[in-house]
């Protein structure tokens, strides 16, 4: 398990170590990778010499291609018998600064995106209010981006705005919350990169299983399937006779 555990610490440990760097330089970031990697962990969490999500929480709004641009860019509210101006959470960030993330930004949709091209110019850029107002960009605005898919599927003018950071594993203490027999798998399946990979969200669903009482093949057949999960039972299985014979 160590040498699976070293490898997960070292690849979010490197990870952070750029985002971060991207982050204080004020470039924006894309996260992208698989669902279950960390991305918005690390998004919400990471703290940078700008932003410290638990002193100043970030925006964080999630992207569908539904989403208007006012509910980022803000509205009138009715107030004592007028209309007054909100600024949306992207507007604020880029008033004030701190941190705005986009969750699954290819999702946007085009006034979305339009908005994008301004706001992702940080402290270059102006935005235009709907009231004639303008809003110059913060010397400190920080934004992070998501994506389970790779850059190169957005279109080029957002691209260009952007570092993207492939997440391939998710923060090693995520360990802690799994028993022992299951720690070593688990650290196993969710750092490897080829097709015995296995989401740590669906680790969890196992864990959640086994805490009402369902016994671990069962809880391993009804989230991976019989044949996925025999493999992974049987390395299991493994772990604990190599346990057990180093402890005799």
């Amino acid at each position: 398990m160590e040498s699976h555990v070293t490898t997960l610490a070292n690849n979010w440990n490197d990870l952070g170590r750029r985002v971060t760097n991207a982050l204080e330089a004020g470039i924006p970031v894309l996260l992208s990778g698989p669902p279950g990697t960390g991305k918005s962990h690390l998004a919400r969490t990471l703290a940078t010499k700008t932003v410290d999500p638990q002193v100043n929480r970030p925006a964080d709004i999630t992207l569908t291609d539904e989403t208007p641009a006012a509910e980022l860019r803000g509205h009138y509210i009715p107030k004592g018998g007028d209309f007054v101006w909100q600024d949306g959470p992207a507007s604020a960030i880029f008033r004030y600064g701190g941190r705005l993330i986009l969750q699954e930004i290819d999702h946007a949709g085009p006034d979305v995106m339009d908005l994008l091209h301004v706001i992702l110019e940080g402290s270059l850029g102006t935005i235009t209010l709907p009231n004639g107002d303008t809003i110059v960009g913060s010397a400190n605005i920080e934004i992070v981006a998501t994506t389970n898919s790779a850059l190169h599927y957005m279109r080029e003018a957002i691209q260009s705005r952007f570092v993207e950071f492939p997440v391939v594993s998710p923060d090693p203490s995520v360990l802690n919350h799994f028993p022992s027999d299951m720690a070593p798998v688990v650290a196993a399946t969710v750092a490897s990169t080829s097709s015995d990979r296995v989401d740590i969200r669906r680790w969890f669903m196992v864990k959640r299983l086994r805490d009402v009482g369902v016994g671990l093949e069962e809880a391993l057949n009804t989230v991976l399937g019989e044949q996925r999960a025999s493999g992974i039972a049987d390395a299991m299985r493994v772990d604990d006779n190599v346990e057990g014979e180093g402890m005799v």
